[in-house]
């Protein structure tokens, strides 16, 4: 969703789930580590004036994959980590009249579980930017972003760490230009 010339892009990107680790076997057997979720990247960028969302753009990073179960006596694994995301949604027309609202989102996945000792996936971090450039008119210019939670530690012989959520901090991640009203919005959440 990056043709300039149309008057509205909205992109969106969703990273795939990482794979269960598989259980060990009943005596000695060893678990499977869980897949770390997929990587998302959505960009969206317009330079034509015309719709009141020119630019949208959301990322949401895949999940991490459980942990298996080992077997008795057998050694424990790690959950995946939750995959990351990047957003960056941008409108540039310096002689754009009309008001517009552009949005960029980008969410973390969620850390893969464990089991009997092994730890539990961290979450996935967000990367979220927006910038509208216009001529005149009212512009209203967000950008959230919000960090992937932590995988759960389960019960089992062995307790099992919990995941670290991921920090979500934003500094100067939002830009805009007009003779009219402008509203620049940044929201960073961090989960578990």
């Amino acid at each position: 969703a990056n043709n300039p010339v149309d008057p509205q892009n909205t992109a969106i990107a969703t990273g795939g789930d990482g794979g269960q680790g598989g259980d060990g076997f009943f005596l000695f057997g060893n678990a499977g580590n869980g897949g770390a979720g997929g990587d998302a990247t959505a960009s969206a960028l317009t330079v034509q004036s015309g719709s009141a969302n020119p630019a949208i753009a959301i990322a949401t990073g895949g999940n991490g994959g459980d942990a298996g179960t080992p077997g008795l006596g057998g050694a424990p694994a790690n959950g995946g980590f939750g995959g990351n995301a990047t957003a960056n949604a941008q409108f540039v027309n310096a002689l754009n009249p009309q008001n517009i609202a552009v949005t960029a989102t980008a969410a973390g996945g969620t850390g893969g579980a464990s089991i009997d000792g092994g730890f539990a996936g961290n979450g996935g971090i967000a990367d979220a930017m927006a910038s509208a450039i216009s001529g005149s008119g009212d512009v209203s210019v967000t950008a959230n972003q919000i960090g992937g939670n932590g995988g759960d530690g389960t019960l089992g012989v062995s307790a099992s760490s919990g995941g670290n959520g991921a920090a979500s901090v934003m500094t100067n991640q939002v830009f805009g230009i007009t003779t009219g009203v402008l509203t620049l919005n940044q929201n960073a959440r961090s989960e578990e």
